[in-house]
C-alpha cells in the first residue's frame, strides 16, 4: 500500500504477467489477466478514488507511455 501512495496516479500502471501472484481472494490459484480488476479494486481503495477514475487513468497512463492519442 506504501509504494501505491508514494507513486503519482499519473505515472502509475498495471501488469497481468504474474501467475503465481493471485489476487485476494483466489491466492493459491493460478493467476490470470481477467482477475486484474481485484488489483485495481485494491489500489482504488487505498489511493481514495473510484474504480472507474483508475481505470482512466491507468488506461490514459498506457496509452501515454506508447504514445496514443486515440483514447
Amino acid at each position: 500500500e506504501e509504494i501505491i501512495q508514494s507513486i503519482p496516479v499519473e505515472k502509475l500502471l498495471t501488469e497481468t504477467d504474474a501467475p503465481y501472484m493471485t489476487p485476494h481472494p483466489f491466492r493459491g490459484k493460478t493467476n490470470y489477466p481477467k482477475l486484474i480488476k481485484y488489483t485495481y479494486l485494491k489500489m482504488a481503495e487505498v489511493l481514495d478514488i473510484s474504480f472507474e477514475a483508475l481505470e482512466e487513468q491507468v488506461r490514459k497512463n498506457t496509452f501515454a507511455l506508447f504514445k496514443r492519442t486515440n483514447i
